[in-house]
C-alpha cells in the first residue's frame, strides 16, 4: 500500500536534526520530485558519468567494533574515544522530536511558544533536537554516544574509520526518505553531486550537512569545493517516534525493510555511489524469532547491529535462530553493547530496548541498584564486573561478527576505555 502524503502534523513531529545531512538533503531536494520517468533518465545519466570508489574493508574484518556517535549539544564528547583508532565505523544517529509521548506534548508545546515568539526555522529545529537528545540521556548523567567502528578491521577508502549515516522513518513519507537517502549518500534525488552551495541556495536557513570525518567521503579537496561527502553506509531505521507504536501505522507508513529496497534501487540505478554499503537493526530481546531480520538480509542488508542483549537467555534464542537462517553467514551482525554504568543508565536502556518486562533485564538492574545502595565506589566497581561478564559472555558467541559500542554517559565512555586497555574488545583469538 502506497503511504500517504505527510500531512502538515506530520511533519511537525516529524523533526529532523539539525546537524545531520539529511536536513540539507531535504533543503537541497525542496522542489518537487519529477516524474518516475524523467528520474530514471537522470539515475541513468548518473551511473554513466559516476564512476564507482573502490570498496572499503571494515565488512571484511572478522571482527567489527561500530561506536555510536555523541550529537547535537553532546558532540564532541566522545572525542578520546573516537581518537583511539579501535573503531572501523562510525554511527551518526538519526533522532526524532521525542522518544516518549510525554517528550512528544512537551516538544510541541516548546514548538507552539517557540511560534509565537516568532522563532522559527533553524533556530527552532536546533531546540527541538536538543530536547530530543535530552531525552534520550538518563537524567542521572550529561554525556552522549561514542564513537564506533571496526576492531582489527580498519577504516574506510580513505584510511579512517567508515562513516555510517543513520536515516529514520519516522513519520515522513516516501518521497522525503528518498531525498535523505540521497543527500546521505551525496547526491540529489536526481543523481547529481549535492554541494554545501546547492543545499544554501535551495533553503538559505538550512544547516550545512555534517563535514566528512573519514572513510571513503571526508575532507581533501571534495570539502574545499564545497561537495557533500557521501557516507560510506547507511543505517536504514524504522525510527522510535511514539506515533510509530499506534497500532496498524506500519500499513501507512514506510519502514526499514521498504526503505532498504528503496536504497538497493538506487544503488543498482546509479542514483547513489555503488559502494554504498547498507546496514539494519535488530532487537533480540524483543523479536521472538529471527524472521524480521531474516527480511532485512533478503532487501539488501548487509550488516546488522542489535540492541544490547540485557535479557541474556531471549538474545540467546534469537541468535540461534539466526544462525539456523544461515544470517550469521549472510550478514555481519554486530551485538549493542552500552557498558552500562548505572542503575539509572540500565534503566533507560531496557526502557529503549523494550525489555524491561523480563525477570533477567530487571535482575540488571536489581543488581546494580543494590550495590549502589552499598556506597559510589560499589556501584561502580558492580558496573565494571557486569561489563565484563557480558564482554567475556559475547565473545564466546559463535558467529559474532563484532560488537556495537553505545556509551550514554561520561562514566560509560571511561569504562569502554578501560576494556580496551585490558584487551576486552580485541578480537576473540579463535576467529
Amino acid at each position: 500500500m502506497r503511504a500517504p502524503a505527510a500531512t502538515p502534523l506530520c511533519r511537525l513531529l516529524a523533526a529532523r536534526c539539525p546537524w545531520r545531512p539529511a536536513a540539507a538533503a531535504a533543503a537541497a531536494a525542496r522542489p518537487q520530485r519529477p516524474p518516475q520517468q524523467q528520474r530514471r533518465a537522470r539515475c541513468s545519466s548518473a551511473t554513466a558519468s559516476a564512476a564507482p570508489a573502490p570498496r572499503a574493508a571494515p565488512l571484511d574484518s572478522a571482527f567489527l567494533l561500530t561506536l555510536e556517535r555523541a550529537t547535537g549539544e553532546r558532540q564532541g564528547a566522545d572525542a578520546e574515544l573516537a581518537a583511539t583508532g579501535l573503531f572501523g565505523a562510525e554511527v551518526f544517529p538519526d533522532l526524532p522530536i521525542a522518544t516518549s509521548w510525554d517528550g512528544l506534548y512537551r516538544a510541541m508545546a516548546r514548538h507552539v511558544q517557540n511560534l509565537g515568539k516568532g522563532l522559527t526555522g533553524r533556530g527552532d529545529d536546533a531546540a527541538a533536537a536538543s530536547a530530543a537528545a535530552a531525552e534520550a540521556a538518563p537524567s542521572s548523567s550529561s554525556g552522549g554516544g561514542g564513537p564506533s567502528g571496526g576492531g582489527g578491521g580498519g577504516g574506510g577508502g580513505g584510511g579512517g574509520p567508515w562513516r555510517v549515516e543513520t536515516v529514520g522513518a519516522q513519520l515522513r513519507d516516501r518521497a522525503d526518505l528518498h531525498r535523505r537517502i540521497c543527500a546521505a549518500c551525496g547526491r540529489t534525488p536526481g543523481g547529481e553531486p549535492l554541494t554545501r552551495a546547492s543545499a544554501a541556495r535551495a533553503d538559505p536557513d538550512a544547516p550545512w550537512p555534517r563535514p566528512g570525518g573519514g572513510g571513503g567521503g571526508g575532507g581533501g579537496a571534495a570539502a574545499d569545493l564545497g561537495a557533500v561527502p557521501p557516507a560510506d553506509a547507511l543505517l536504514l531505521v524504522s525510527g522510535s517516534h511514539p506515533a510509530r507504536q499506534v497500532p496498524g501505522i506500519a500499513s501507512v507508513l514506510p519502514g526499514s525493510i521498504s526503505m532498504l529496497r528503496t536504497a538497493t534501487g538506487l544503488r543498482a540505478a546509479g542514483a547513489i555511489p555503488a559502494a554504498t554499503s547498507l546496514w539494519a537493526v535488530a532487537n533480540p530481546v524483543t523479536e521472538r524469532d529471527a524472521s524480521r531480520t531474516e527480511a532485512k538480509v533478503e532487501a539488501g542488508a548487509e550488516a546488522i547491529l542489535t540492541q544490547p542483549p540485557l535479557d541474556w537467555p531471549a538474545f540467546e534464542r534469537w541468535w540461534a535462530d539466526a544462525e539456523r537462517r544461515g544470517l550469521t553467514r549472510a550478514a555481519k551482525i554486530v551485538v549493542g553493547f552500552p557498558a552500562l554504568s548505572s542503575a539509572a543508565n540500565a534503566t533507560f536502556w531496557l526502557a529503549l530496548a523494550g525489555g524491561g518486562g523480563s525477570a533477567a533485564a530487571r535482575g540488571v538492574v536489581a543488581r546494580l541498584a543494590e550495590a549502589e545502595a552499598r556506597g559510589r565506589q560499589a556501584g561502580a566497581e558492580a558496573a565494571r564486573e557486569l561489563g565484563e561478564e557480558q564482554l567475556r559472555q559475547l565473545r564466546d558467541v559463535p558467529g559474532l561478527g563484532g560488537l556495537h559500542v553505545m556509551p550514554l554517559t561520561p562514566a560509560a565512555r571511561r569504562l569502554v576505555l578501560d576494556y580496551a586497555a585490558r584487551g576486552l574488545l580485541d578480537a576473540p583469538a579463535t576467529r
